[in-house]
């Protein structure tokens, strides 16, 4: 008795959001027997993976990292990369504290408030980390500018 993938289709086309909806939930319940799933076929099949990722490098090798920067905009931060690029549209392209533009040599990374979480803007590496160092504190900072004016 063959089996019949027309009806299947077509079953599918017919309940497609039900059965999203139930897969979407027993995945949901069932995370470990999902990564589980996920890691038996890695390894399974690691080789074939591996030479499609060299393959799909070599065809764009810059889809990957785009790939990459959107995952982690959207993990780390909660940006799309639509609203990322906004945020350097609206600051011309340049750090939001020293104003000097991005170029190879001078990366933009998203500077977000460390308790709530909630971006304040894009910055260069080095403004960046003068934000960490301070430990994001006013005071600190305010502190460093009087120094700074003092020894002029």
């Amino acid at each position: 008795m063959a089996h019949d993938k027309a009806k299947d289709r077509a079953y599918y086309q017919k309940n497609r959001d039900a059965i999203l909806r139930r897969v979407a939930k027993w995945v949901r319940e069932n995370p470990e027997r999902v990564r589980q799933t996920g890691r038996r076929y890695y390894l399974q099949n690691r080789g074939k993976i591996l030479a499609k990722q060299k393959q799909d490098q070599l065809a764009d090798p810059t889809k990957i990292k785009r790939s990459w920067r959107k995952q982690n905009l959207r993990r780390k931060y909660g940006l799309t990369l639509d609203q990322y690029n906004a945020l350097l549209a609206e600051q011309y392209n340049s750090c939001a504290l020293c104003q000097e533009s991005f170029r190879a040599d001078k990366k933009p990374v998203v500077d977000h408030d460390h308790v709530t979480g909630r971006v304040r803007g894009i910055l260069c590496q080095k403004c960046n980390m003068v934000l960490g160092f301070s430990g994001d504190s006013v005071e600190r900072l305010q502190s460093a500018i009087e120094y700074l004016r003092k020894s002029r």
